[in-house]
């Protein structure tokens, strides 16, 4: 039994990369095969090592108990713990990481199951392409409506596989990027060079603004300061002519200048009738949140009602028609978690963040910053951690590097 369960449990870590690829029940469904192989790794041996809960491992089971608490002061009212299908990663996650085994987080282990990740992305963008071209023409490509092309939509609302969202998807390539271009810097993987330019390639189609932005400021930031054995002047020289090809092929890309200007144009104007994109919906959306959180500043209106409440408020101050068939949340998850929880639950929250900084600080890895920072800025626009796949995407990846550093 221990022989079996020793040789199947490298691929149940390796299944947890492939995440991209899944649907939320299938990775849902790995997870459990992981944890469960993890449970049996641990206990079959007749000599069990022992297992030091550090109480960095607890505090990151944190957020989990501010939506459980949050649901147990309003446990009367209706779907009070759906919300906690969404926060079960948070325990789920670092409960399994500490009976994990560390042999199997080794630096060469860990760099094989990135190179999992990068390959699950790879087909998921080349999907993208080809079942894009498979449902409609080249000259549909180049069509643009309400400032999103005809990519980013058949991607966002029509692919029959391979549902993610174009901000998480890009989310997720920075990452691979930052990866291969220290694999690159490092130990001269020059066959990284094909993953990092198709998956810039398919940021830039998927028009994920935020993203696009992060994109050049981190290869900015990457040939100026970590290429230094090369001299400044052809680092400045390379720089800028890296930037200038992204600049190019960017303003090539459907909808791409469209999506830029409607920051501008938009940022002042609210929705109305038609009238509506993702910049002023935005702005609708924190203004409603803001005007929860005043009211409910002090206990929250619990995390099962955010959904209903935001609607209600669009419904009273907005004479348009974009929330009619969706329900949308905060679009910012600290005011979700201020909104849902209120004040303590945003403080316990915050100092979450502030142990895994912490942490982050103590393993000092460049591709692990860029995990943090990225994800933090874009939590400002989305509800990042909200979806499954934003928090199972995070909390894989840091615990990975922290059991490989030992740290947990």
């Amino acid at each position: 039994m221990k022989a079996i369960v020793t040789k199947i449990y490298p691929y149940t870590i390796s299944l947890l990369f492939v995440f991209p690829m899944l649907k939320v029940s299938l990775m849902n469904l790995v997870l459990i095969v992981f944890s469960l192989f993890t449970i049996l790794q641990f206990f079959i041996p007749k000599e069990k090592k022992a297992v030091v809960f550090k109480k960095e491992m607890v505090l990151l089971t944190i957020p989990f108990f501010i939506v459980l608490f949050t649901s147990l002061f309003y446990w009367e009212e209706k779907d009070v713990f759906k919300p906690l299908d969404n926060a079960l990663y948070y325990l789920i996650f670092p409960l399994t990481f500490i009976f994990a085994p560390q042999e199997f987080f080794t630096k060469e282990k860990v760099q094989s199951y990135l190179t999992i990740l990068k390959i699950s992305c790879l087909i998921v963008a080349i999907g993208f392409i080809l079942s894009f071209f498979y449902y409609y023409s080249i000259n549909d490509f180049f069509s643009i409506k309400y400032n999103v092309s005809a990519f980013r939509d058949f991607v966002y609302h029509e692919i029959p596989f391979f549902r993610i969202h174009p901000t998480y998807f890009s989310t997720i390539l920075l990452f691979c990027i930052a990866s291969s271009l220290e694999n690159i810097r490092l130990e001269n993987k020059r066959i990284e060079i094909g993953f990092i330019v198709v998956f810039s390639i398919i940021t830039i189609l998927l028009l994920a603004k935020l993203n696009i932005v992060l994109l050049l400021l981190l290869f900015t930031y990457y040939f100026l300061f970590k290429f230094n054995t090369i001299k400044i002047t052809t680092r400045i020289l390379s720089t800028s002519v890296l930037l200038a090809l992204l600049f190019s092929l960017a303003s090539q890309v459907p909808g791409i200048k469209q999506r830029f200007k409607e920051v501008f144009s938009s940022l002042q104007s609210e929705p109305k009738g038609l009238a509506y994109d993702s910049t002023n919906i935005r702005v609708a959306l924190y203004k409603c949140d803001w005007e929860i959180i005043k009211e409910n500043w002090i206990t929250g209106i619990g995390f099962h009602n955010g959904k209903e409440a935001i609607k209600n408020c669009l419904e009273t101050n907005y004479d348009s028609s974009f929330f009619e068939n969706h329900l949308y949340l905060s679009h910012n998850y600290f005011f979700y978690i201020l909104m849902s929880s209120g004040i303590i639950g945003l403080l316990l929250f915050i100092f979450y963040l502030f142990t895994i900084f912490k942490q982050i600080i103590m393993l000092n890895d460049f591709i692990v910053y860029v995990l943090f920072v990225s994800i933090m800025i874009v939590s400002l626009t989305e509800d990042f951690f909200y979806r499954n796949i934003g928090l199972f995407f995070f909390s894989l990846i840091y615990l990975t590097f922290f059991k490989k550093a030992k740290i947990v």
